[in-house]
């Protein structure tokens, strides 16, 4: 019960984050989770982790996350400049962004 209380209003922040959001912001928030998530799992996985061993864990966790952003994001992009209409340009800025997240 206590995930599902916890779960609904992160599922609302990442909806309107997707909906109303700036790009460089949602990239923010993604990056950060990553690099949250990949503290916590060298924690649980290695549980004698330094620090400098969690700061590498993750620096490649964030480096991970950018270059898989615009992987995704590159044909988007490509395919938005073509397409200059406003209700395009907020379809493919809704699908970059639910892919990423």
């Amino acid at each position: 019960m206590t995930r599902w209380i916890t779960g609904l209003p992160l599922v609302a922040l990442v909806v309107l984050l997707i909906l109303y959001a700036p790009f460089w912001a949602c990239l923010i928030v993604v990056v950060a989770v990553a690099v949250l998530c990949g503290v916590e799992f060298i924690s649980l996985a290695v549980p004698g982790a330094t620090k400098s061993d969690k700061i590498l864990c993750a620096f490649f966790c964030a480096l991970h996350t950018v270059l898989i952003v615009f992987v995704v994001m590159l044909p988007q992009i490509i395919v938005a400049g073509h397409n200059t209409t406003t209700r395009s340009l907020e379809a493919s800025r809704f699908c970059v962004l639910s892919e990423i997240l």
